[in-house]
């Protein structure tokens, strides 16, 4: 395990992408989301998901780089490179409130003219304010990550201490905010019975319901280092890491209630209901 001590900090310190290096015309040739970069504002999640390697890596401690940083680097995206938007891949992006409200001012300031996305929202630490600075900014397309759609599993197994009811509150506030939202979701899970994983169904075609454009499921992986490995090595489900098999996509187990052959159709047949066309179902996994 890393020490605290280990940890790098002051992330204003690092150097910036050498960008330079690469072939970046090549780059957004070839890119399916064209000419969006993608940048890691911060580092860490407080949060403690059992299936997450963040904890692990990051010591559950966030560490963010200063607006002025942020902006600096798409300065520099920019001017060299014509780009047409930025996806925001940060662990969690607004983890600290008032750091987010900075960076999304300093933005709207620049008036950079370009489509702002973002992964890993919780969707309990924005209020309609911040979503409307955000549409100011440029943001188009936000995921939030209640990871399940049953609250036992949510608190008691994955750990992620957040209430689905805010869940459906939030999504409002964005698409009233003029936002789209999408939602990612774990299926899978060891504790999991069918009807836990029929909760999470019905939550997201609630969401759905309620204006959610895009999905994504992941199948439960078990990485090393994780809550969700070493419980699938205690109830022998897996005899290691299996990287043959080691993919959002694939079935690394099954359990006395679903097999993997089964976690892995429904996933295929989610994907394609709730997102309504191919297009989507590409632009999910971007």
């Amino acid at each position: 395990m890393l020490s605290r001590l280990e940890l790098i900090c002051d992330l204003d310190s690092l150097a910036p992408p050498a960008f330079d290096l690469l072939p970046m015309e090549r780059y957004f040739e070839t890119a399916a989301e064209g000419r969006i970069v993608k940048m890691i504002t911060s580092r860490g999640c407080t949060d403690d998901c059992c299936f997450c390697s963040v904890p692990y890596t990051s010591l559950r401690r966030f560490r963010g780089r200063s607006p002025a940083n942020v902006v600096a680097e798409i300065d520099l995206w920019v001017s060299r490179y014509r780009i047409e938007g930025v996806m925001f891949e940060d662990d969690n992006l607004t983890l600290n409130v008032k750091r987010a409200r900075e960076l999304f001012d300093a933005i709207v300031e620049r008036d950079y003219g370009l489509k702002l996305y973002a992964r890993n929202f919780r969707a309990d630490l924005f209020d309609f304010h911040m979503l409307e600075q955000m549409r100011r900014a440029g943001f188009d397309l936000i995921w939030i990550t209640p990871e399940s759609g049953n609250q036992r599993i949510l608190d008691q197994v994955i750990g992620k201490k957040l209430d689905l009811g805010q869940v459906e509150t939030s999504v409002r506030l964005m698409k009233r905010a003029g936002l789209r939202v999408a939602a990612a979701f774990v299926i899978g899970l060891p504790e999991e019975t069918w009807d836990d994983i029929s909760d999470t169904v019905a939550f997201a075609r609630k969401l759905k319901r309620l204006g959610v454009d895009q999905f994504w499921f992941s199948i439960a992986t078990p990485m090393a280092g994780t809550r969700l490995y070493e419980t699938a090595l205690e109830r022998r489900l897996i005899e290691g890491m299996d990287l043959a098999r080691f993919s959002y996509y694939e079935g690394s187990f099954g359990t006395e209630h679903w097999s993997a052959e089964e976690i892995v159709r429904l996933r295929q047949n989610l994907m394609e209901e709730l997102n309504d066309s191919p297009a989507n179902r590409v632009s999910a996994a971007l």
